[in-house]
Protein backbone atom coordinates (compact mmCIF):
# COMPACT_ATOMS: atom_id res chain seq x y z
CA UNK A 1 0.00 0.00 0.00
CA UNK A 2 0.92 3.64 -0.43
CA UNK A 3 0.52 5.29 2.99
CA UNK A 4 0.91 9.00 3.74
CA UNK A 5 1.90 9.72 7.35
CA UNK A 6 1.20 13.29 8.43
CA UNK A 7 3.25 14.37 11.44
CA UNK A 8 5.97 11.86 10.56
CA UNK A 9 8.69 13.79 12.40
CA UNK A 10 6.97 13.42 15.78
CA UNK A 11 7.55 10.51 18.15
CA UNK A 12 4.58 8.32 17.22
CA UNK A 13 4.49 9.38 13.58
CA UNK A 14 8.13 8.42 13.11
CA UNK A 15 7.72 5.10 14.92
CA UNK A 16 4.60 4.18 12.94
CA UNK A 17 6.25 5.14 9.65
CA UNK A 18 9.26 2.97 10.55
CA UNK A 19 7.00 -0.02 11.29
CA UNK A 20 5.04 0.43 8.07
CA UNK A 21 8.20 0.61 5.97
CA UNK A 22 9.59 -2.40 7.80
CA UNK A 23 6.44 -4.26 6.79
CA UNK A 24 7.02 -3.54 3.12
CA UNK A 25 4.64 -0.60 2.71
CA UNK A 26 5.41 2.51 0.69
CA UNK A 27 5.42 5.43 3.14
CA UNK A 28 5.28 9.17 2.47
CA UNK A 29 6.73 10.93 5.52
CA UNK A 30 4.97 14.29 5.60
CA UNK A 31 5.30 17.18 8.03
CA UNK A 32 5.34 20.96 8.02
CA UNK A 33 9.04 21.11 8.89
CA UNK A 34 10.26 18.46 6.44
CA UNK A 35 7.87 18.71 3.49
CA UNK A 36 6.01 22.00 3.91
CA UNK A 37 2.60 20.37 4.39
CA UNK A 38 0.51 22.44 6.80
CA UNK A 39 -2.61 20.59 7.94
CA UNK A 40 -3.92 23.58 9.91
CA UNK A 41 -4.08 25.79 6.81
CA UNK A 42 -4.31 23.01 4.23
CA UNK A 43 -1.25 24.31 2.39
CA UNK A 44 0.31 21.56 0.26
CA UNK A 45 -1.96 18.92 1.75
CA UNK A 46 -4.01 17.75 -1.21
CA UNK A 47 -1.05 17.31 -3.53
CA UNK A 48 0.97 15.53 -0.86
CA UNK A 49 -1.63 12.80 -0.32
CA UNK A 50 -2.78 12.43 -3.94
CA UNK A 51 -2.77 8.76 -4.94
CA UNK A 52 -2.31 7.43 -1.40
CA UNK A 53 -4.33 4.42 -0.27
CA UNK A 54 -4.36 5.45 3.40
CA UNK A 55 -3.62 8.73 5.19
CA UNK A 56 -2.42 8.58 8.80
CA UNK A 57 -2.95 11.63 11.00
CA UNK A 58 -0.17 11.70 13.59
CA UNK A 59 -0.06 15.49 13.76
CA UNK A 60 0.63 17.20 17.05
CA UNK A 61 0.91 20.60 18.68
CA UNK A 62 3.12 21.32 21.69
CA UNK A 63 0.52 23.16 23.75
CA UNK A 64 -1.66 22.18 26.70
CA UNK A 65 -3.89 25.23 26.16
CA UNK A 66 -7.36 24.63 24.74
CA UNK A 67 -7.25 27.97 22.89
CA UNK A 68 -4.48 26.56 20.70
CA UNK A 69 -5.11 22.81 20.78
CA UNK A 70 -8.82 22.81 19.90
CA UNK A 71 -8.63 24.88 16.69
CA UNK A 72 -5.44 23.14 15.56
CA UNK A 73 -6.73 19.59 15.91
CA UNK A 74 -10.29 20.28 14.73
CA UNK A 75 -9.27 22.32 11.69
CA UNK A 76 -6.49 19.92 10.72
CA UNK A 77 -8.88 16.96 10.89
CA UNK A 78 -11.44 18.71 8.69
CA UNK A 79 -8.75 19.71 6.17
CA UNK A 80 -7.28 16.21 6.04
CA UNK A 81 -10.69 14.56 5.64
CA UNK A 82 -11.71 16.99 2.89
CA UNK A 83 -8.44 16.50 1.00
CA UNK A 84 -8.72 12.72 1.35
CA UNK A 85 -12.25 12.81 -0.02
CA UNK A 86 -11.20 14.89 -3.05
CA UNK A 87 -8.26 12.61 -3.80
CA UNK A 88 -10.21 9.37 -3.39
CA UNK A 89 -8.16 8.11 -0.45
CA UNK A 90 -9.63 4.85 0.82
CA UNK A 91 -9.23 5.47 4.55
CA UNK A 92 -7.96 7.95 7.11
CA UNK A 93 -6.41 6.66 10.34
CA UNK A 94 -6.28 9.12 13.24
CA UNK A 95 -3.93 8.43 16.15
CA UNK A 96 -5.64 9.70 19.29
CA UNK A 97 -5.55 9.25 23.06
CA UNK A 98 -7.74 6.89 25.07
CA UNK A 99 -10.35 8.56 27.25
CA UNK A 100 -10.22 12.09 25.84
CA UNK A 101 -13.86 12.02 24.72
CA UNK A 102 -15.17 10.91 28.11
CA UNK A 103 -16.82 13.40 30.48
CA UNK A 104 -14.41 15.62 32.36
CA UNK A 105 -11.23 14.44 30.63
CA UNK A 106 -10.45 17.82 29.10
CA UNK A 107 -11.99 20.04 31.76
CA UNK A 108 -8.63 21.34 32.98
CA UNK A 109 -6.34 19.95 30.33
CA UNK A 110 -6.75 21.80 27.05
CA UNK A 111 -4.70 19.35 25.03
CA UNK A 112 -7.25 16.60 25.67
CA UNK A 113 -10.05 18.95 24.64
CA UNK A 114 -8.19 19.41 21.38
CA UNK A 115 -7.90 15.67 20.78
CA UNK A 116 -11.58 15.25 21.59
CA UNK A 117 -12.43 17.91 18.98
CA UNK A 118 -10.23 16.06 16.51
CA UNK A 119 -12.15 12.83 17.05
CA UNK A 120 -15.51 14.57 16.63
CA UNK A 121 -14.35 16.01 13.32
CA UNK A 122 -13.28 12.61 12.03
CA UNK A 123 -16.44 10.87 13.17
CA UNK A 124 -18.34 13.34 10.99
CA UNK A 125 -15.85 13.03 8.12
CA UNK A 126 -16.89 12.15 4.55
CA UNK A 127 -14.32 9.32 4.28
CA UNK A 128 -13.99 5.95 6.04
CA UNK A 129 -12.09 6.59 9.25
CA UNK A 130 -10.30 4.54 11.87
CA UNK A 131 -9.47 6.12 15.22
CA UNK A 132 -6.72 4.37 17.19
CA UNK A 133 -6.60 5.51 20.80
CA UNK A 134 -3.33 4.86 22.60
CA UNK A 135 -2.95 5.32 26.33
CA UNK A 136 -0.12 7.39 27.78
CA UNK A 137 3.28 5.96 26.99
CA UNK A 138 5.91 4.93 29.52
CA UNK A 139 7.84 7.89 28.11
CA UNK A 140 5.16 10.20 29.59
CA UNK A 141 7.34 10.44 32.70
CA UNK A 142 9.93 12.40 30.73
CA UNK A 143 7.28 14.85 29.55
CA UNK A 144 5.42 15.51 32.77
CA UNK A 145 8.20 15.58 35.39
CA UNK A 146 10.00 18.72 34.11
CA UNK A 147 6.69 20.58 34.06
CA UNK A 148 5.72 19.56 37.59
CA UNK A 149 9.07 20.01 39.38
CA UNK A 150 10.27 22.91 41.47
CA UNK A 151 13.70 22.28 42.92
CA UNK A 152 13.75 18.98 44.85
CA UNK A 153 9.95 18.59 44.85
CA UNK A 154 7.67 17.25 42.11
CA UNK A 155 3.91 17.66 42.47
CA UNK A 156 2.42 15.65 39.65
CA UNK A 157 -1.19 15.67 38.48
CA UNK A 158 -3.02 12.57 39.66
CA UNK A 159 -3.80 10.61 36.51
CA UNK A 160 -4.79 6.96 36.65
CA UNK A 161 -3.67 5.23 33.47
CA UNK A 162 -2.70 1.93 31.83
CA UNK A 163 0.51 3.05 30.10
CA UNK A 164 2.21 1.31 27.19
CA UNK A 165 5.64 1.62 25.58
CA UNK A 166 5.54 4.01 22.61
CA UNK A 167 7.22 1.51 20.30
CA UNK A 168 4.72 -1.21 21.22
CA UNK A 169 1.85 1.18 20.60
CA UNK A 170 3.38 1.92 17.20
CA UNK A 171 3.52 -1.81 16.43
CA UNK A 172 -0.20 -2.24 17.09
CA UNK A 173 -1.12 0.96 15.25
CA UNK A 174 0.86 -0.14 12.18
CA UNK A 175 -0.89 -3.52 12.20
CA UNK A 176 -4.26 -1.79 12.38
CA UNK A 177 -3.36 0.55 9.51
CA UNK A 178 -2.26 -2.28 7.23
CA UNK A 179 -5.20 -4.54 8.04
CA UNK A 180 -7.97 -1.96 7.79
CA UNK A 181 -6.32 -0.48 4.71
CA UNK A 182 -6.93 -3.85 3.10
CA UNK A 183 -10.47 -3.97 4.46
CA UNK A 184 -9.64 -6.55 7.11
CA UNK A 185 -9.92 -6.74 10.90
CA UNK A 186 -6.44 -7.50 12.28
CA UNK A 187 -5.78 -10.63 14.30
CA UNK A 188 -3.59 -10.77 17.38
CA UNK A 189 -0.57 -13.06 17.05
CA UNK A 190 -0.55 -16.13 19.34
CA UNK A 191 1.37 -15.61 22.57
CA UNK A 192 1.00 -11.85 22.46
CA UNK A 193 -1.18 -11.79 25.60
CA UNK A 194 -3.51 -9.33 23.91
CA UNK A 195 -7.11 -9.27 22.82
CA UNK A 196 -9.03 -7.53 20.06
CA UNK A 197 -12.81 -7.68 19.90
CA UNK A 198 -14.74 -7.85 16.67
CA UNK A 199 -16.75 -5.05 15.16
CA UNK A 200 -20.11 -6.83 15.23
CA UNK A 201 -22.89 -4.27 15.09
CA UNK A 202 -20.60 -1.32 14.35
CA UNK A 203 -20.49 0.86 11.27
CA UNK A 204 -18.14 -1.06 8.92
CA UNK A 205 -16.90 2.20 7.37
CA UNK A 206 -15.65 3.54 10.69
CA UNK A 207 -13.74 1.87 13.46
CA UNK A 208 -12.41 2.76 16.92
CA UNK A 209 -9.60 0.76 18.50
CA UNK A 210 -7.73 1.34 21.76
CA UNK A 211 -4.24 0.21 22.79
CA UNK A 212 -3.04 0.02 26.39
CA UNK A 213 -0.52 -1.67 28.65
CA UNK A 214 -1.16 -4.52 31.11
CA UNK A 215 -0.95 -2.50 34.36
CA UNK A 216 -2.91 0.34 35.96
CA UNK A 217 -0.92 3.01 37.79
CA UNK A 218 -0.89 6.72 38.57
CA UNK A 219 1.48 9.36 37.24
CA UNK A 220 3.46 9.37 40.49
CA UNK A 221 3.87 5.60 40.42
CA UNK A 222 5.11 5.78 36.83
CA UNK A 223 7.63 8.50 37.71
CA UNK A 224 8.83 6.85 40.92
CA UNK A 225 9.48 3.52 39.18
CA UNK A 226 11.32 5.25 36.36
CA UNK A 227 13.46 7.24 38.80
CA UNK A 228 14.25 4.13 40.83
CA UNK A 229 15.44 2.29 37.72
CA UNK A 230 17.29 5.12 35.98
CA UNK A 231 18.30 7.54 38.72
CA UNK A 232 16.99 10.62 36.94
CA UNK A 233 14.50 11.75 34.33
CA UNK A 234 15.63 14.53 32.00
CA UNK A 235 18.47 15.23 34.49
CA UNK A 236 15.93 15.65 37.30
CA UNK A 237 15.98 13.54 40.46
CA UNK A 238 13.54 15.12 42.95
CA UNK A 239 13.72 13.98 46.54
CA UNK A 240 9.94 14.22 46.94
CA UNK A 241 7.48 12.95 44.33
CA UNK A 242 3.84 13.43 45.17
CA UNK A 243 0.61 14.03 43.28
CA UNK A 244 -2.59 16.06 43.54
CA UNK A 245 -5.74 15.94 41.37
CA UNK A 246 -5.26 19.46 40.00
CA UNK A 247 -6.21 18.40 36.46
CA UNK A 248 -9.61 17.26 37.69
CA UNK A 249 -11.33 14.31 39.32
CA UNK A 250 -12.02 12.61 36.00
CA UNK A 251 -8.34 12.10 35.18
CA UNK A 252 -7.62 11.13 38.78
CA UNK A 253 -10.48 8.63 38.73
CA UNK A 254 -9.47 6.68 35.65
CA UNK A 255 -11.27 8.05 32.58
CA UNK A 256 -8.02 7.58 30.64
CA UNK A 257 -8.16 3.80 31.08
CA UNK A 258 -9.64 2.36 27.85
CA UNK A 259 -13.08 0.78 27.92
CA UNK A 260 -13.48 0.26 24.17
CA UNK A 261 -14.85 -3.01 22.87
CA UNK A 262 -11.97 -3.16 20.39
CA UNK A 263 -9.09 -3.20 22.87
CA UNK A 264 -5.49 -4.34 22.35
CA UNK A 265 -3.71 -5.03 25.64
CA UNK A 266 0.05 -5.18 25.17
CA UNK A 267 2.01 -7.55 27.42
CA UNK A 268 5.14 -5.46 28.12
CA UNK A 269 5.21 -4.27 31.74
CA UNK A 270 6.88 -1.07 32.91
CA UNK A 271 9.47 -3.03 34.93
CA UNK A 272 10.41 -5.12 31.89
CA UNK A 273 10.69 -2.01 29.74
CA UNK A 274 12.90 -0.27 32.29
CA UNK A 275 15.20 -3.30 32.50
CA UNK A 276 16.05 -3.19 28.79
Amino acid sequence: MDIAVLGATGTIGRLVADRLEGGGQTVRRLSRSASGVDTATGEGLQGAIAGADVVVDATNIASFRASRAVPFFATSAKNIAAAAKKEGVGRVVCISIAGVTRAGAGKRFGYYRGKSAQERAYRAAPVPTTIVRSTQWFEFASLILPQASVGPIAVLPTMKMAPVAAERAADHIAEEIIATGHGEVPEIRPGQNARLATDDGEDPANRIVAVCGPEVMTTAQLVRKTLAARGDIEDLSPRVVTELPYLGRALAGGVLIPQERNLVVDDLTLDSWLER
